[in-house]
């Protein structure tokens, strides 16, 4: 049941990125963008981020290869913000099949 809902909801959020860029939301001089839907952007780039986020969610819930060997969907990817008084700055960190983490 919880991958049923975890596709359904990757194929709602594929529909809402397919429709903004239907409209143009990646053409940075988008004359329809900068004036009817200025947030566009933003909100594509929270649904691009909300639908990598499912899809590592649904990669833990997947059933297991029949040869029992890891894939490269079984890898664990998070995004690590680190801030001071002055910037922020964020790393995504892959887990590698040894369990070993990599950041960039």
């Amino acid at each position: 049941a919880i991958l049923e809902h975890i596709d359904s909801f990757i194929k709602e959020i594929d529909e809402l990125i397919t429709m903004a860029e239907s409209v143009g939301v990646n053409d940075p001089n988008s004359a329809y963008i900068s004036i009817e839907h200025p947030r566009l952007p933003l909100i594509h780039r929270h649904n691009l981020f909300l639908r990598e986020t499912f899809l590592n969610i649904r990669d833990l819930y997947k059933p297991p290869s029949q040869d029992g060997e890891m894939s490269w969907r079984d890898a664990t990817r998070v995004t690590v913000q680190e801030c001071d008084e002055n910037e922020c700055e964020i790393a995504e960190c892959v887990q590698t099949f040894n369990g070993e983490w990599t950041c960039m």
